[in-house]
């Protein structure tokens, strides 16, 4: 599994990713650098393969089982269930972020998908569309 991190985000998406998600850790691996590339692939950048690498990191943590053990007096306890949520509520953050600077997304024809607004489109609001049998709220 290779792994790479060069502290510097500008260098790369793969950097952006790892940066963004804290998989910057050599000691502490938590993505293949062909697992982010694929992410980064399917996509399209960055900000938006990030939330996918934090929910597959997550999907990692939550198949581990919490565990402890004791020793006498001293006792050891590690509760991946608790990171693999955090990891979780990162992804939502994460793409929170990524709807707020995403740019529109473009049918064929160079038009705003989502975009079929405009201004007076609810002045007549219960009239019905003509010939439809649909009419609007009351």
């Amino acid at each position: 599994m290779a792994w790479t991190y060069s502290g510097n985000p500008a260098n790369s998406a793969l950097d952006q990713v790892r940066f963004v998600i804290g998989d910057t850790d050599s000691a502490n691996q938590l993505l293949s650098n062909a697992e982010i590339d694929w992410l980064i692939s399917a996509r399209g950048n960055a900000s938006l393969a990030a939330p996918n690498a934090a929910e597959a990191i997550a999907a990692k943590l939550a198949h581990e089982s919490d565990s402890s053990k004791s020793v006498g007096d001293l006792s050891l306890s590690l509760s991946l269930s608790a990171r693999s949520q955090k990891f979780y509520d990162l992804a939502d953050r994460l793409i929170a972020q990524a709807g707020n600077y995403a740019p529109p997304i473009l049918n064929e024809a160079g038009t705003a998908l989502g975009a079929e607004f405009s201004v007076g489109q609810m002045d007549y609001i219960g009239t019905g569309i003509a010939g439809t049998g649909i009419t609007g709220c009351p």
